[in-house]
């Protein structure tokens, strides 16, 4: 594979500006740390992000970095950049896996945008927005809210609290085992969300593929509408075709799909 020109942004906003501490590294790795840091945004365009909760600092290791690709790194005004660029590059299985692994403290922000490739954390409980062009997102143990975006990719999420936004223009989306308010649109894929403990709301739609909620409320405790142009609706022991709706009940699901089946049950 060839790239006539390729470019990855590392960008961390400070609560301070400090230059970083250059902690280690070989002509294929660099290792960064930063103090006193309050939220990071990463554009890793082609890189692989990895992100774990843990420890006082952030730590930013850039590895496998491509031969011909240069690391540059400057701080101002309270944001820290590091610069990735690369041209004319031929990529082989000697190349290894071009990634960028984060290890932050669990309640930092987080705003990570890649071109195609994979979003990948863990551990975390600040305020956290992801968005990829052609790469998955996965995220296990996470807090203060989540938005997910992919226009082709599938979106992963187990064990979040919060409020939870996701959107796939080709791809499904799966959710499990988690508590909060939560809002999945995919304009080619299914949505799959399992165990959910509503605090207010589900919306959910799917332009072409279906919706299964499985939820640790009530059923009885949920006033809903499911609405679905081509498929079967089920709530419950309540099923049929096209709409199914009751007005009533602490808790609100809002369902629909062009075209797939909708099912509700109790988990």
């Amino acid at each position: 594979m060839k790239w006539n020109r390729s470019r990855v942004l590392l960008i961390l906003f400070a609560l301070v500006g400090v230059l970083p501490v250059i902690a280690g590294g070989s002509p294929e790795e660099t290792v960064l740390r930063y103090h006193d840091v309050h939220a990071v945004k990463i554009n890793a365009a082609l890189f692989d992000v990895e992100i774990r909760g843990g420890g006082n600092d952030v730590t930013v290791d850039v590895q496998d970095i491509p031969q011909g690709f240069n690391v540059r790194n400057s701080a101002r005004r309270g944001v820290a950049t590091v610069d990735i660029q690369g041209r004319n590059i031929w990529l082989s299985r000697r190349t290894g896996h071009p990634r960028i692994v984060v290890t932050a403290p669990t309640g930092l922000d987080l705003d990570v945008e890649t071109a195609s490739g994979r979003i990948t954390v863990s551990d975390m409980r600040g305020v956290l927005r992801f968005r990829t062009t052609s790469g998955d997102i996965q995220g296990t143990s996470l807090g203060g809210g989540v938005t997910a975006r992919t226009a082709s990719g599938r979106v992963e999420l187990t064990e979040v609290v919060g409020t939870v936004q996701i959107r796939t223009a080709s791809g499904g989306a799966e959710i499990r085992d988690s508590r909060g308010a939560f809002d999945i649109s995919t304009a080619s894929g299914s949505i799959t969300a399992r165990s959910l403990e509503l605090t207010s709301v589900f919306r959910g739609e799917s332009a072409s593929g279906s919706i299964q909620l499985g939820l640790r409320n009530d059923l009885q405790d949920v006033r809903y509408h499911l609405d679905s142009s081509s498929g079967r609706v089920e709530y419950g022991e309540v099923s049929g075709t096209g709409e199914l709706s009751r007005g009533s009940g602490r808790f609100e699901v809002d369902l629909k799909s062009a075209s797939g089946s909708i099912v509700v049950t109790q988990d």
